[in-house]
């Protein structure tokens, strides 16, 4: 195991399990009376949203009443919401859930939660972060000035960005190789991005899936399944 993932690896467990252990749901079926702890309350209209699971921390809010809900984020031990009006309603841990006051007046298009920070992308294609920085996971690289971004992902600890040209820039935590962007996708248009606990996936324009970063259950090596098949997402 690497020395430098000592200090992380004690939040792996949590980390890899929070999505199960922290669930949202935007309406649609109704949820399982027995949904990890406690019972869930289902949701009544269309853009509500339905939170249950465990966890030390708030786990719902009454500031989405009456509003309208396009997107959700899960993240470790925090929650958020983006409703129609471009607004971010965030929820649990602090730190990750004070959405900074430089969104005020902005139109939010998508939000993403790492395991204690947050990430949201306003139309402008502007990327705001905020929560936890200890490695640099909210410092929003200078390299991104002037370019516009399109999509967002966060990570346990780094975070991506996808800009209109197809490229990827990431930042944070990247002694597991989370951060460093395959070469082979040099002159490749991008089109998604994802991120797990300590690695990263691109799609390209061509339905081929990448992965990079900490992989030691082969979590960052696209199955075999795949091959010869379109990746959409």
């Amino acid at each position: 195991m690497p020395p430098a993932l000592l200090r992380p690896l004690r939040a792996v467990v949590p980390l890899l399990t929070f999505a199960t252990a922290t669930l949202l749901a935007l309406t649609g079926l109704a949820l399982p009376a027995d949904a990890a702890q406690g019972a869930p309350v289902p949701p009544t209209e269309g853009g509500t949203v339905a939170a249950w699971g465990g966890g030390g921390y708030p786990g719902t809010t009454r500031a989405l009443d009456g509003r309208t809900v396009v997107a959700l984020a899960a993240g470790g031990y925090h929650d958020l919401a983006l409703t129609s009006d471009g607004r971010i309603v965030a929820w649990g841990y602090s730190g990750a859930t004070d959405v900074p006051a430089s969104l005020d007046g902005k139109t939010v298009t998508a939000i993403a939660a790492g395991r204690y920070h947050s990430l949201a992308l306003t139309s402008d294609g502007k990327v705001t972060a905020w929560g936890s920085d200890q490695y640099g996971q909210t410092d929003v690289p200078a390299s991104l000035d002037g370019r516009t971004v399109v999509a967002i992902a966060a990570g346990g600890y780094h975070s991506l960005a996808l800009t209109s040209d197809g490229t990827i820039t990431a930042w944070g935590y990247g002694d597991t190789g989370a951060t460093n962007v395959p070469a082979d996708l040099a002159g490749r248009t991008v089109t998604a991005i994802a991120a797990g606990a300590y690695n990263s996936f691109a799609v390209t324009a061509d339905g081929q899936l990448t992965g990079w970063g900490y992989s030691p259950y082969g979590g960052s090596t696209p199955p075999d399944s795949l091959a010869g098949r379109t990746v959409t997402a």
